[in-house]
């Protein structure tokens, strides 16, 4: 019975691109997800890092 990918078919498609590149689908899924987890991180720490300034200064 095939019940089909549990990957989304965006993720699917990038799946022939990781093979020539040397990895899997999984590969290049996982590969994409830590790229957007890094950039997700960047974006809090900044959000967080102006807070922060926007408190010192108010406070001065």
């Amino acid at each position: 019975m095939n019940v089909g990918s549990p990957l989304p078919l965006w993720l699917r498609l990038g799946g022939p691109a990781g093979a020539v590149l040397g990895g899997g689908g999984s590969v290049a899924a996982s590969a994409h997800l830590t790229g957007v987890a890094a950039v997700l991180v960047t974006l809090a720490a900044a959000a967080v890092a102006l807070t922060l300034a926007g408190l010192l200064r108010s406070r001065s």
